[in-house]
């Protein structure tokens, strides 16, 4: 798929500010304590999940579109990699390559080059690895994350080129605000579809992108967010966005995340896929659209339970959605029932 990008200006949330960012941290409107702060979550998200039906299929001129969680191909993490580039995704490859959009979020530096920064987990993928994960029909690569820069910008810019040459489009970041909230837009049977990333997790403010600094969409400010998915709701006809969010562990979203996610939805969003908890959140259909709180682990350097996001968006403009159940073994993700869609 050939995608065409459009600009939006980013922002850079708050933090307790020391020294030369005190005059910034003024216009971010809270502070990182409050956004990351251990919170209490919110009363279980009420839930439509529909039972799956391996005999239904999309009607026909529905749009498909496939939301993953964290994956991580450093190869010095993921063993399977040195035996085969491909093995990751063979188990996918028939519902990603007969699906329109398939987005995942690459849980890692793309790039080479750089400096490992301080912090517990530096992840830098694998590049050579891209050409089999768009061959297993991967299309987007969200880079709004907290291990996307984690060996500096330069690296992560550098990701940006290596993503791109592999026909892989990376959302999320970019060489500054402008470029990192550019809203993603692919044509689809008669239809514009807009993807968006952003990072709600990030461990330095210097992580977001400013007017002339690079770095990931500001996920933290609820303004920021509205004002990217209403930019490109005005370029396309469907807006999905792939966001980093939420507390590793956590089942239950907190309550400033189901805000966070809502408000991308009033703002326009057609489909919300959320990630980083590592394990699975509910998936709640709010004003007729899905969130997906948190889609856990994919092609992982783990094995436990996952889930594929699938929404299906008919020629009517309603939105279905479900959650695929699919298992990681070995770092290799596999659907529990291959046949599995949503009803339609």
């Amino acid at each position: 798929m050939t995608f065409e990008r459009f600009k939006r200006p980013g922002f850079l949330y708050s933090v307790i500010a020391i020294g030369g960012l005190a005059a910034i941290a003024a216009g971010f409107g809270g502070v990182t304590w409050y956004l990351n702060r251990p919170e209490a979550t919110a009363a279980p998200v009420v839930t439509d999940r529909p039972t799956l039906s391996p005999t239904q299929r999309p009607v026909e001129g529905s749009i498909t579109i496939h939301g993953t969680g964290d994956v991580n191909l450093d190869i010095g993490q993921l063993g399977v990699l040195r035996t085969s580039f491909d093995a990751p995704w063979a188990a996918m490859r028939d519902l990603f390559a007969s699906d329109d959009i398939t987005i995942v979020n690459l849980e890692c530096a793309a790039g080479e080059g750089g400096a490992a920064q301080d912090k517990q987990y530096t992840f830098r993928c694998h590049h050579p690895a891209y050409n089999a994960m768009r061959a297993a029909g991967v299309e987007v690569a969200g880079q709004g994350n907290n291990h996307s820069m984690d060996f500096g910008p330069q690296a992560m810019l550098d990701g940006i080129a290596r993503l791109r040459a592999a026909d892989v489009v990376p959302v999320g970041s970019g060489r500054n605000a402008a470029e990192a909230n550019t809203a993603h837009v692919v044509e689809i049977k008669g239809k514009k579809v807009a993807v968006l990333g952003f990072s709600a997790v990030v461990p330095s403010p210097t992580w977001l992108a400013g007017p002339a600094r690079p770095g990931l969409a500001n996920g933290y400010d609820i303004a920021n967010l509205q004002s990217a998915v209403r930019a490109a709701d005005e370029l396309a006809d469907f807006v999905i966005v792939s966001i980093h969010m939420g507390v590793e562990r956590a089942t239950q979203p907190r309550a400033s995340d189901i805000a966070r996610a809502h408000a991308l939805v009033d703002a326009g969003a057609d489909v919300v896929f959320g990630h980083h908890a590592h394990v699975l959140q509910p998936l709640e259909i709010y004003k007729e659209r899905p969130i997906f709180f948190g889609l856990g682990n994919f092609v992982w350097p783990s094995s436990g339970a996952t889930a594929v996001g699938e929404a299906v968006i008919t020629p009517d403009g309603k939105v279905h959605a479900c959650l695929l159940p699919a298992s990681i073994r070995g770092g290799r993700p596999a659907l529990n029932d291959p046949a599995a869609r949503c009803p339609v």
